[in-house]
C-alpha cells in the first residue's frame, strides 16, 4: 500500500473527531488532471517547526512561556500517540513538521502515511519508514530488527522534537564530515539549563 493510500486509510479510520489531537478528515477525491489522490483535512495555522523558528527570532524568549507551550505539545501529541497505541498502531514519523497548531494553541498530529499496525510480537513489519533524523540510536544502528518499532520509537522522536523546540534546531545536525546517523549515535542528550527548568529538562530527556 502506498504512503498516500495508507494516509487515507488512517484518516478514514481515526480522523473523524474520535481523538481531539489528530487532524480531522473531511473527504478524498481524485484530481481529474493529475489523477492523484487528494485528501481534504482540517485547516490549521502552521506547523510546530515554523512556530518555533518564528519564536526563536524574537529578541526575548520567556522561559515560562516556552514551558507552557511545551506542556501543551507534550499533552496533545502524547495523547494522540496513546490513542494510536491503544488501536495497536505506531506513527513512525513524529517530528515538528507533522505537528500542526492553530490560533487557539491546539496542537494536532498529522501525516499518517507511515503508520503501521503493530503485530502480535509487539513489533512491526518494517523499520525503514520515517525520517532518519528522528530515529533512536538503536534504530539507525540496525537495518534488520523489527522489534524497535513500538510506541517507544514514537516517544523518542517526540523527545527530539521537544529539544528542537527549546534550542531552535535539531540537536544532531550533520556536518560536512559526518552523516546524521553518526551524529545521532554519538549524541549526549542535554538541554541548556538556562532555557527551561530542571524538571522539564529531566522529563524531556527521559522520553
Amino acid at each position: 500500500m502506498s504512503v498516500r493510500h495508507t494516509e487515507l486509510k488512517m484518516m478514514q479510520e481515526f480522523g473523524s473527531g474520535i481523538c481531539p489531537y489528530i487532524i480531522d478528515y473531511y473527504g478524498a477525491m481524485i484530481d481529474p488532471e493529475s489523477s492523484e489522490l487528494c485528501i481534504c483535512m482540517e485547516l490549521m495555522d502552521t506547523t510546530i517547526k515554523k512556530f518555533y523558528e518564528n519564536m526563536h527570532q524574537m529578541r526575548d524568549i520567556v522561559a515560562n512561556d516556552i514551558e507552557r507551550f511545551l506542556c501543551r505539545v507534550i499533552h496533545n501529541i502524547s495523547s494522540a500517540l496513546e490513542f494510536l497505541a491503544l488501536q495497536n498502531y505506531v506513527h513512525r514519523d513524529i517530528k515538528p513538521e507533522n505537528m500542526l497548531v492553530d490560533k487557539h494553541a491546539v496542537v494536532k498530529l498529522s501525516d499518517f502515511g507511515t503508520c503501521c499496525k503493530i503485530n502480535e510480537t509487539n513489533s512491526v513489519q518494517s523499520s525503514a519508514m520515517g525520517t532518519v533524523a528522528y530515529f533512536a540510536p538503536e534504530l539507525v544502528q540496525t537495518s534488520t530488527s523489527t522489534k524497535l518499532n513500538t510506541i517507544q520509537r514514537d516517544m523518542w522522536a517526540l523527545g527530539i522534537s521537544l529539544v528542537e523546540i527549546v534550542i531552535g534546531k535539531h540537536p544532531c545536525l550533520a556536518s560536512e564530515d559526518t552523516d546524521q546517523s553518526l551524529e545521532i549515535i554519538a549524541w549526549n542528550p542535554e538541554i541548556p539549563a538556562t532555557i527551561i527548568s530542571m524538571h522539564m529538562q529531566e522529563f524531556i530527556l527521559n522520553l
